[in-house]
């Protein structure tokens, strides 16, 4: 461990003790941070990563890094980007870690607007995440419910479309069962849903193949009437959310 750091661990309290009294040091796992970071935060989620930079530079700089927390447990990680939210960063003199005081006040007059902004955006993406999870739980609850239907289960995270939809399924008996055909042409009659979430309403999707002509026209007239029934209604959402 250089000098450095050990001067920066031994202030990292000072710092964070000027910086409020709910700010303090936080602790993390050996492999999620570099030795030589120190992270200081608050119970809000809002966090400072400090440690010392020798790039391009021969003495050292000081650098104080916002960061935001990872996404909760009850929302989908990839529904909470924080790729495009800027945290902050600033540097001064490493000299300085001999002043936690300045240090603190540095961060509070150049990082902490910055990092507080970042926070707000995120606790939004959060907020966001959360509606869509519980619409398309809601939507794919409701599909249960028919009887027959198997599922929900949740999309594959690496599919290609609707990484995180719940999917639900039928299968009906061959309408055909004694008929010779080749493998491609199939009498089964299938349904497939993907039950999937925008930030204002539940979005689904059905497959339906090698259905009847009756029951094609069924299913067709019965979306129909039931879209054309809640778009009338102008005062209620498409799917409450409780």
């Amino acid at each position: 461990m250089t000098d450095h750091t050990t001067r920066l661990k031994n202030a990292a309290p000072l710092i964070a003790s000027h910086l409020g009294v709910d700010w303090g040091v936080l602790t993390v796992t050996a492999d999620a941070e570099d030795p030589g970071v120190v992270l200081i935060g608050n119970p809000k989620g809002q966090a400072v990563a400090l440690h010392i930079s020798t790039y391009d530079t021969r003495e050292g700089r000081l650098i104080a890094e916002g960061r935001l927390p990872d996404a909760p447990n009850d929302v989908n990680r990839d529904e909470v980007s924080t790729s495009s939210i800027t945290t902050g960063c600033i540097g001064m003199a490493p000299g300085k870690l001999g002043k936690p005081q300045q240090v603190a006040g540095e961060i509070q007059r150049r990082l902490l607007p910055t990092l507080r902004a970042a926070h707000e955006m995120w606790i939004a993406r959060v907020a966001e995440a959360r509606g869509k999870e519980k619409r398309r739980q809601a939507a794919a609850a409701l599909i249960a419910t028919v009887d027959g239907i198997t599922g929900p289960t949740r999309n594959h995270p690496s599919a290609r479309n609707h990484p995180r939809a719940l999917l639900l399924a039928w299968d009906g008996k061959d309408r055909l069962p004694n008929h010779t055909r080749r493998p491609t042409s199939h009498c089964v009659p299938t349904i497939r849903v993907t039950a999937d979430a925008n930030g204002d309403a539940e979005t689904v999707m059905l497959e339906m193949r090698n259905l009847s002509a009756e029951a094609a026209r069924a299913a067709v007239a019965a979306a129909i009437a039931a879209s054309t029934s809640t778009s009338s209604n102008t005062s209620r959402s498409p799917l409450e959310i409780p």
